[in-house]
């Protein structure tokens, strides 16, 4: 019985995407590979307010397979040998994706005061063979492919606070400005594979600065805590909180109709702790500006992926410490 319920076993029902295909055997492989990574840092006290640090870091992330299909090559798949509107880089389940490999720089600052602190941290890393889920065409299907997006570069500043202006008001957040995008995609392919994807009229895109699929430039939180005794046994909790972030997109290549508007949500809560904060009961509403927005889209932008705090909503919540 395959996931849809049939028990044929032919493996062009259902379009051939989703069948079984129990009349085929399926395939194996392996992979054996080792690495050596590691990082390096530096850390200076300037002062008794101020740290400082340089940082490099060697990242490795191992080869994988596209387990999907029920582990059927293309050819299997569709009853026939691979044709110039079937996705190039669609060569079998398992075959492998290359190791990914990583080369990360930072600089950084953290200042440290009677009632604040601040942290500011420059970041660089490049990518070698990075590993990327990519949306392709299979049968007529949209899916989700793992494949090496080549040479990926991602680089910016990311700022961190916490303050306590008063014994009752507590303000913390973080802002990241980044940039993450492709330099070379085709860098993955060795020159049969870009010679054989020319020849199937499907040529290599290099996608060239490109922003990496969900990789908003701008993102950030902001939260505001008021806490107050209202007798000796209750406390008054009041938090305001902020999140935001800049547009982004769905899959490499930066397809329009993938793109992820910005947005930001106010999140808002009214809540009572008792008997040193024991226990708690807390009113809360969440996107309370109504800010419909998506998280994902699919299937060429035709399905949007709506996360829980599309719209707005609110709830109630109870705690115990023990």
């Amino acid at each position: 019985r395959d996931i849809l319920g049939n028990m044929d076993g032919d493996p062009n029902n259902d379009g051939g995407v989703f069948a079984l295909q129990v009349d085929q055997g399926l395939e194996t492989g392996e992979q054996d590979n080792s690495n050596i990574s590691g990082s390096a840092s530096l850390n200076y006290d300037v002062n008794d307010n101020l740290f400082a640090y340089i940082k490099y870091s060697r990242g490795y992330k191992g080869p994988a397979f596209n387990n999907f299909f029920n582990a059927q090559n293309g050819e299997n798949l569709l009853g026939r040998p691979l044709g110039p509107d079937d996705s190039p880089n669609f060569n079998g389940s398992f075959t492998p994706i290359a190791p990914e490999t990583s080369d990360a720089y930072e600089l950084g600052f953290k200042w440290t005061f009677d009632n604040a602190y601040v942290s500011v941290t420059g970041f660089r890393q490049e990518y070698s063979d990075f590993q990327a889920n990519n949306f392709i065409i299979t049968a007529g299907a949209v899916t989700t492919n793992l494949t090496n997006a080549g040479d990926v570069r991602t680089q910016g500043i990311e700022m961190e606070f916490v303050a306590d202006p008063t014994e009752n008001l507590s303000l913390y957040g973080g802002v990241t400005v980044a940039d993450a995008e492709i330099q070379d995609q085709c860098a993955s392919l060795s020159a049969t594979d870009l010679e054989a994807a020319a020849a199937n009229g499907t040529p290599c895109s290099t996608n060239a600065d490109n922003d990496l699929p969900f990789a908003p430039k701008v993102k950030g939180t902001f939260t505001a805590e008021y806490n107050t005794p209202l007798t000796a046994d209750v406390d008054l909790e009041i938090i305001n909180n902020v999140t935001f972030q800049s547009e982004s997109f769905g899959s490499l290549g930066e397809p329009d109709s993938q793109r992820i508007d910005g947005y930001y949500l106010y999140n808002a809560s009214l809540g009572l702790s008792f008997m040193d904060d024991r226990y708690g009961v807390r009113v809360f509403g969440r996107n309370l500006f109504n800010q419909t927005y998506i998280v994902a889209t699919n299937e060429g932008g035709a399905v949007a992926r709506l996360p829980r705090d599309h719209a707005r909503y609110f709830g109630v919540s109870g705690r115990v410490r023990f």
